[in-house]
């Protein structure tokens, strides 16, 4: 009676584990827009690079990506090497990648806390044609 009690629980504790584990592997990150939400919406050719100037390096706060894009080559924030202050983000798809692809920006506006003051949010709608 004792091994068939150690069976079931080390049966349904694997059932469990795996449950959990499947549930992790296929939902996805959902975004919900906020109120400040800025979107522009970009059309490119495939391969093409796209630049959005986001402006001086913050000393306190700065942005960041919310969420990645998804059909990408290059994704980033960087900084804009003309006059190495600013910064950009660029965007550029995968490989003959035609399609819709998204990036949400986060810019955690700072005033001398490391707490953001305000956030600004900036979706970036692409349509990748040939």
């Amino acid at each position: 009676m004792e091994n068939i009690k150690q069976n079931l629980y080390a049966i349904l504790s694997t059932c469990l584990c795996l449950s959990i584990f499947i549930i992790g592997c296929t939902s996805k990150e959902s975004f919900i827009a906020p109120d400040d939400l800025v979107e522009i919406e970009v059309n490119l050719n495939s391969n093409e690079t796209y630049k959005y100037d986001l402006g001086n390096i913050a000393i306190e706060g700065g942005y960041s990506i919310r969420t990645q894009a998804r059909h990408f080559y290059e994704s980033e924030i960087q900084v804009n090497n003309s006059d190495g202050f600013g910064l950009q983000y660029i965007y550029t798809p995968s490989k003959n990648f035609k399609g819709n692809d998204n990036v949400v920006l986060l810019n955690c506006i700072s005033a001398g806390s490391a707490d953001c003051n305000q956030t600004e949010y900036i979706k970036f709608n692409f349509v990748i044609k040939n």
